[in-house]
């Protein structure tokens, strides 16, 4: 399940995307999050892309002059995620 938060200041626009979290408990322990993060984040995304994990959270921040811009930059890298999943 994937939620989008849209935020915009007078310069930037930011798009925030929300996914499940794991169950607490899970096997998949904060080792495995490491290894798999690791690719994740050091993947090739556009210049007006930052993406950042804490723990099992991993947030998309995307920032251009106008709404249509950002949302066009932020489908480009979730389309380069999901190519990677």
């Amino acid at each position: 399940m994937h939620t989008h938060t849209y935020t915009h200041t007078q310069t930037h626009i930011y798009i925030y995307t929300h996914t499940t979290h794991t169950h607490q408990g899970s096997c998949c322990g904060p080792g495995f999050w490491n290894v798999l993060y690791h690719d994740l984040l050091n993947m090739q995304y556009s210049s007006h892309t930052k993406v950042i994990a804490f723990a099992d959270d991993l947030a998309i921040l995307t920032y251009e002059t106008t709404l249509s811009e950002a949302e066009a930059y932020a489908n480009w890298d979730l389309a380069t995620i999901e190519k990677w999943a």
